[in-house]
């Protein structure tokens, strides 16, 4: 399934609950977050009930997109407390959330590049990409799980990349953000298993949405690129499609945006 334009959103089937859901969704101001929310609020209202939004700053929000289920958020990704305060303003809208989708990333910025040798590796910035890319998710579920904790089904879904695969590492360099994803998918999976006991019902995944046309890749896609390039829109419609796939046997896996099976 694939999407080429803001005309073809929709959102696909969600096997594993009946709806209406409540859904979280971070990172909404990017690439992928931006399309992924378009995409959601597709779905009619006895699908999807209401959707929070999480943001560093919303002043890359569009302000096109506006809906009545949606409330937006801030918060500093870096403080522990900031989580846990919109968690308490999720909790004085709804008593249960059902989906939560975690968009947020890093790969690079105006003083972090891809590290092309050892020589090249600097503390600063190894902090600057794992307060990114791993530390967020189990903060995310820490302040959420009380809301997850209930009879219904859920699901707590994460991107991650396949260059975060230890086992997929095969040219090596890109030090900083491979090993920040790594400890991502580490924090996923033992969070799964924990869950797999105080949430029953929750499946915890990691997705990859391969390489999509945004800001994060722009810089590395060359006229010669020869792997599949999505657009923003095709890589929401890939992602929720999987999402709305899983089962609870699916919980503690790697999935990339076709269904293939990635190792960690």
């Amino acid at each position: 399934m694939s999407y080429s334009s803001d005309s073809d959103l929709h959102l696909p089937p969600l096997s594993w609950t009946d709806g209406p859901i409540n859904v979280v969704l971070t990172g909404s101001t990017g690439g992928i977050g931006s399309a992924m929310l378009r995409t959601l609020l597709t779905a009619p209202d006895e699908v999807i009930a209401r959707i929070f939004t999480i943001d560093r700053s919303l002043a890359r929000a569009d302000t096109t997109v506006n809906d009545e289920r949606l409330l937006r958020l801030e918060a500093d990704f870096t403080e522990q407390t900031s989580f846990a305060q919109v968690a308490e303003r999720m909790s004085g809208q709804v008593s249960q959330v059902h989906l939560v989708i975690n968009c947020i990333g890093l790969l690079h910025a105006e003083d972090i590049k891809p590290e092309k040798s050892l020589r090249q590796v600097a503390l600063p910035q190894l902090h600057a990409l794992f307060a990114a890319n791993a530390y967020p998710v189990l903060m995310l579920a820490q302040a959420l799980e009380g809301l997850l904790k209930h009879k219904g089904s859920s699901a707590f879904v994460s991107l991650s990349a396949r260059v975060g695969s230890l086992t997929d590492n095969r040219t090596g360099g890109w030090y900083g953000y491979r090993a920040s994803k790594a400890a991502h998918n580490m924090f996923l999976k033992t969070l799964s298993l924990e869950w797999r006991v105080k949430l029953p019902h929750c499946i915890c995944v990691a997705l990859h949405p391969g390489t999509v046309k945004t800001g994060l890749s722009k810089p590395f896609v060359t006229a010669g690129y020869r792997k599949t390039l999505h657009s923003p829109e095709a890589a929401a419609g890939n992602l929720l499609a999987r999402i709305g796939e899983l089962t609870l046997d699916d919980s503690g896996s790697f999935i990339a945006w076709d269904g293939e099976r990635l190792p960690w």
